[in-house]
């Protein structure tokens, strides 16, 4: 009898504990696209890192390709011209990585004729790197080249086009 009478109490004052123990949230990172998620986090606490970039357009240049060789159907003439892009990527959060200076080269053929040229790129003044590129060209066509180069280290100088020697240039013409 007892019991029956002590059950219903023990109901009622246990109810609002099972309550309260249920309400209780881990706050943390719920979005899924960020670094620091938190798979046990029921509520977002705004911690939250989502990495994304910016990248900021720091120079765009030409230069002539000249084909110095005396012996060329094409000597001391213009037959290509490299166009050189340094852009700056900065990431959104000091977690996502570093800024990093990346530079792209395209190459747009100036002749009316099949050539293979090799030229190497490089600045006169701060050895950032050396570029070298081998290429087939049909007449007028413009190749972008599969050799971009990424600086991960500061200092990043601008590169400006009046720093860059083309050097050791040699074609094959068909």
């Amino acid at each position: 009898m007892i019991k029956d009478r002590i059950f219903p109490f023990l109901l009622i004052l246990c109810f609002p504990l099972i309550a309260l123990m249920s309400s209780c949230q881990h706050k943390g990172c719920t979005n899924k696209e960020a670094i620091n998620f938190d798979v046990t986090a029921d509520t977002d606490d705004g911690t939250c890192i989502v990495c994304s970039t910016r990248e900021e357009l720091v120079e765009t240049d030409s230069l002539d390709i000249v084909d110095n060789s005396p012996s060329s159907s094409h000597y001391q003439q213009v037959i290509a011209k490299a166009y050189i892009e340094q852009k700056m990527i900065y990431p959104s959060d000091g977690h996502c990585g570093n800024p990093q200076s990346v530079f792209s080269l395209k190459t747009q053929s100036r002749i009316n004729q099949t050539m293979y040229i090799y030229y190497s790129l490089r600045p006169s003044t701060i050895a950032y790197f050396n570029l070298y590129e081998q290429r087939l060209f049909q007449p007028y066509e413009t190749l972008y080249s599969s050799n971009v180069i990424t600086i991960n280290y500061p200092p990043f100088y601008p590169l400006h086009v009046y720093q860059i020697e083309v050097n050791n240039v040699d074609v094959v013409y068909y």
